[in-house]
């Protein structure tokens, strides 16, 4: 065997590698490029996300002498709130929502701070929407946290942040990369796609508890994202007021979130029951249906108007149908 063989054969493999390397990484280039132009299409919460640079330039963009809310929550504050109620009444608003389906406050926390309060788009009022455990610090998806939540402001605050080193790391791969941020999204539309069977076979495989929901240890979780909201909120001089959203059976907030609110003088109203609001009210056991929602925004106006003739409001109504 020659020398100009053997070198050949040694020299031959690696080249091998590099090109499947420089595919490889063409490829990821091109689905990342994909996901970012066509995110919108893989589902609505994602959507509704990357619209909110539009809703916080209507909040910029109102005139002084009209007053700008705010309805911050998940899919709970985006089907239950009716915006065009909430914004008719005895003095016309200019009302936006900012509700990522499956969100809590660490993104509401995160978000508030880079397409509001970073961006100049402060509005008068903020009405927090939520359920049982949505105040609470439950755990978030780094990557998607630095995909659409954080700012590059707020970047190093949010790294801090982070239980561990994976985490912060997991952050940054997310502010890098929307592909990885979204992959079960991607996982999920592939399958949906092109695989035959998969729309039955997908629900058996994830089946387990919903992130978010009472597990029985929510009286040990903090409240750090809440502080940090509400102290966003008033740095930009915005009225922060939460409200618990109905829900078919009756609930309190955990003991952390009450006391916070309480301590820090964040006016609260308990409506997670509302007289008129009954179990019919929620089609699919979960959301408020169109006629819950004006039952619901009326209460909402009802106790703003309350608070704003300083009648004390109780968190503990009595649940009771």
């Amino acid at each position: 065997m020659t020398e100009e063989t053997t070198n050949a054969n040694t020299v031959s493999p690696a080249r091998d590698e590099w090109k499947v390397l420089f595919v490889l990484a063409i490829s990821l280039l091109l689905m990342e490029g994909l996901v970012r132009c066509f995110a919108g299409s893989l589902s609505i919460d994602l959507r509704n996300t990357i619209a909110t640079p539009q809703t916080s330039e209507r909040i910029a963009r109102a005139p002084g002498n009209v007053r700008t809310i705010l309805v911050v929550g998940n899919s709970l504050a985006r089907r239950g709130v009716d915006t065009a109620l909430l914004g008719g009444g005895e003095h016309p608003a200019e009302v936006e929502v900012f509700a990522p389906d499956g969100s809590s406050v660490a993104q509401w926390d995160w978000g508030v701070k880079r397409y509001f309060a970073n961006a100049g788009a402060h509005p008068d009022m903020i009405l927090v929407m939520t359920g049982r455990t949505h105040l609470l610090d439950i755990p978030a998806s780094p990557e998607t946290l630095g995909a659409y939540f954080v700012g590059a402001q707020d970047l190093g605050a949010a790294l801090r942040s982070m239980p561990d080193g994976e985490s912060s790391l997991r952050l940054l791969l997310g502010a890098g990369s929307h592909l990885l941020a979204n992959r079960d999204r991607v996982r999920t539309r592939i399958g949906y796609s092109f695989m035959p069977g998969f729309e039955t076979a997908w629900p058996e495989l994830t089946a387990g508890k919903e992130p978010g929901q009472p597990d029985g240890r929510e009286q040990a979780v903090g409240t750090e994202s809440l502080r940090r909201l509400v102290s966003t909120a008033r740095s930009m001089g915005s009225d922060l007021r939460v409200f618990s959203v109905p829900l078919p059976e009756p609930y309190r907030l955990p003991q952390p979130v009450l006391g916070f609110l309480s301590e820090t003088g964040t006016p609260y109203a308990d409506l997670s029951v509302v007289p008129g609001i009954t179990p019919e009210h929620f089609p699919d056991g979960y959301h408020l249906d169109e006629d819950g929602a004006k039952i619901f925004t009326r209460a909402i106006l009802d106790s703003l108007r309350r608070q704003s003739t300083g009648e004390k409001l109780s968190g503990d109504a009595p649940h009771d149908r």
